[in-house]
């Protein structure tokens, strides 16, 4: 029996790449490593948080999901959630890399 490939529409396809989880992963993957940039050097300059970068990368991921609850535009609100997912993880990959064993010694 020959595989038989579902033919596709353009609308669902649209549909399908415009989704919102669709739009917040690929920000988190195209749009944070931009961000990452402007937001550890807003970190920087507040003085209790210069030595903890991470917990600033961590209370920024907080921040923007919670801006993000505000925002109207579902399109614009998963950007928004992705760029902090992508905050976050940034922020506790240190830790992550340690537990499993893929950090530097």
């Amino acid at each position: 029996m020959a595989l038989q490939v579902p033919k596709i529409k353009f609308d669902d396809f649209q549909k399908f790449i415009m989704s919102p989880e669709i739009v917040a992963v690929a920000s988190a993957i195209i749009v944070t490593p931009f961000i990452i940039g402007f937001i550890t050097n807003f970190v920087d300059s507040v003085p209790f948080l210069r030595d903890h970068v991470t917990i600033g990368l961590i209370l920024s991921a907080f921040l923007i999901f919670i801006l993000s609850s505000k925002i109207r535009n579902i399109t614009f609100r998963a950007v928004a959630i992705g760029i902090a997912g992508g905050l976050l993880i940034t922020a506790i990959e240190p830790f992550i890399s340690d537990l499993i064993g893929g950090g530097s010694s």
